[in-house]
């Protein structure tokens, strides 16, 4: 994946211009304690692994976050070395070893439900091919590059300060400070992340040795790399620094350090837009070129709040925001994205269960169309709660939203409820009741897979859903699975 959890690149600085997306909502970053210093667990190639516990982006699959939890993690006490039982009887197997990330870190899931190793803090690409996992060892941070299907330390290096990864993308892999313990988000009204006036961030070759560290002056979280272009790491940065209520889209040099602008959507001109909200999903295209974010306004006193898709392109650095119509639910409800197969549609799901089918008119940037993106239709699924309900506060609205697609299909979760719908008319073609909320959702050979707050199930050929996974430390409530085939 060209990115781990965030959003743009660009080039020369210039005067503000009034933001496309008016007063739309960014990306927040991670809240964290900075961790203690630990003794170094012993690398090794194989066998369990150790790393420290913390919680990206951020997603943000491919961003980090920093530690929620301190401390080290011993994978060796999280492996279970037998399929779960429930009586006498082994349950379900998963059809394939599966990788599940969260906001704290990544843990690999064997066919047989035993946990094959689990880092945090640590980030995966969008396509599983890297892991990158951070801890650390007195006053350095020692990076390691994983495989990911066997958990074996690939390549060791280590970096100046107490780091962990954000993004991972044209071969680098970026760290960054975890930030410092402030104010809840959206506390004072309009607060959108923590604040602090520096921020350093380092960037080093997956398979290298050294990494180049960059101290800048503001508040900044990596967001993604140039998909061809390596020299460019995209940042947000939040604004004011002390205390954040709008960002902007930064773009790094990496190899002259300096910070520029991305260029705004086919005028190709150097844009500095300042948008206010706070990023709660986002998804990458099937192609690794345009990054997607879903952003909820974090509206201050007296001002209504919307929600807008941030689109950042990674092989042109060109940004461009599709407002969200309110009576969608966005704006108040949770919401997840996903990409057709083919890219030609980007979907959009929130916990009131309003699905919207948005075409994506050009998938590749600077290339003579206005609005990259339209929503076409859009359909309730009968899932979820009211789009009045935390309004108004009648009836309880699910907290969960998670879709993928298939060949043939959306899969869509909504609190304790899956659906399929058919994506060629967005009907409802299956629905079964889950037995607990689910955070995130896939499906591998037509077998389909939720993940809740603790537990993978997966649902029979007679419908029946079982456990056939508990979820360690690193991976509780994930945001992602992904079959590894």
């Amino acid at each position: 994946m060209n990115v781990r959890r965030r959003a743009a690149v660009g080039f020369v600085a210039v005067a503000a211009v009034v933001s496309a997306c008016g007063t739309t909502p960014p990306r927040s970053a991670p809240i964290s304690s900075t961790r203690p210093t630990t003794a170094d667990p012993s690398p090794s190639t194989s066998g369990p692994l150790s790393a420290s516990l913390s919680p990206t982006s951020a997603p943000l699959t491919s961003v980090a976050s920093s530690a929620a939890t301190a401390g080290v993690a011993d994978v060796t006490s999280a492996l279970t070395t037998a399929p779960i039982r429930a009586g006498s009887e082994t349950l379900a197997r998963l059809p394939a070893p599966t990788l599940v990330t969260s906001a704290d870190g990544v843990a690999l899931l064997g066919t047989d439900g035993h946990v094959v190793y689990q880092v945090a803090p640590a980030i995966a690409s969008a396509d599983g091919r890297v892991v990158v996992s951070a801890t650390l060892v007195g006053p350095t941070t020692r990076v390691r590059v994983h495989d990911p299907s066997t958990g074996a330390v690939t390549n060791t290096f280590d970096v100046r300060g107490d780091l962990v990864p954000a993004a991972i993308g044209a071969g680098h892999v970026a760290l960054v400070e975890p930030v410092p313990t402030v104010d809840a988000i959206g506390s004072p009204p309009g607060l959108i992340a923590p604040a602090r006036t520096k921020t350093r961030v380092a960037v080093a070759d997956i398979g290298g040795k050294q990494a180049r560290t960059f101290d800048l002056v503001g508040n900044f979280m990596p967001e993604a790399f140039g998909s061809s272009d390596s020299d460019a790491l995209v940042l947000l940065e939040y604004l004011p620094a002390e205390r954040p209520t709008s960002y902007r889209v930064r773009t790094l040099s990496l190899t002259e350090g300096r910070l520029d602008f991305p260029w705004k959507w086919n005028t190709k001109e150097p844009v500095d837009e300042q948008m206010q909200g706070v990023a709660r999903t986002h998804v990458l295209d099937p192609a690794g070129n345009t990054l997607y974010t879903l952003y909820r306004a974090v509206p201050a006193s007296g001002r209504a709040g919307h929600a807008f898709i941030h689109t950042l392109g990674l092989n042109v650095p060109e940004v461009f925001c599709l407002d969200l119509p309110d009576d969608l639910g966005f704006a108040t409800a949770p919401g997840a994205l996903s990409t057709g197969r083919d890219g030609t549609h980007l979907y959009a799901l929130n916990t009131t269960g309003r699905l919207a089918d948005i075409a994506v008119i050009s998938a590749q940037f600077g290339n003579g169309t206005s609005d990259p993106l339209s929503i076409t239709r859009s359909v309730n699924l009968g899932v979820g709660a009211p789009a009045n309900a935390t309004k108004t506060g009648s009836g309880s609205s699910p907290t969960s939203v998670s879709l993928t697609t298939t060949k043939d299909a959306l899969w869509a979760t909504v609190g304790a409820t899956l659906v399929k719908v058919d994506p060629v008319t967005l009907t409802v073609i299956e629905r079964s009741s889950l037995p607990s909320p689910a955070t995130a959702v896939a499906v591998f050979d037509d077998v389909a897979m939720v993940a809740g707050a603790t537990n993978v199930q997966q649902r029979s050929g007679a419908g029946v859903w079982t456990t056939v996974a508990t979820l360690p430390a690193a991976v509780s409530s994930p945001i992602g699975l992904q079959p590894l085939d």
